[in-house]
């Protein structure tokens, strides 16, 4: 499975909704999707996941703007 496919899978646990109203999941806005608790939620879920660490720092609308940036990011970090 991708990562792409991981992450939407996460999300759409989490607020199937709202991804089922978008056109394209790929470049939804994460904030659209998961409130403060969800974000915190999430980020564990990719550091386990991916077993990566993310810095607080790193948790920027750059890097968690959409599905399409969170791969991004995460691919940067499992290198």
């Amino acid at each position: 499975m991708e990562k792409s496919e991981i992450i939407l899978n996460f999300l759409s646990d989490y607020n199937k909704s709202a991804l089922d109203s978008a056109d394209d999941p790929d470049n939804i806005e994460i904030r659209r999707v998961l409130d403060s608790l969800g974000m915190l939620d999430f980020i564990t879920f990719l550091e386990k996941t991916f077993s990566i660490r993310i810095e607080d720092k790193d948790v920027l609308s750059g890097n968690f703007g959409t599905i399409n940036s969170v791969v991004k990011y995460v691919e940067g970090k499992c290198k």
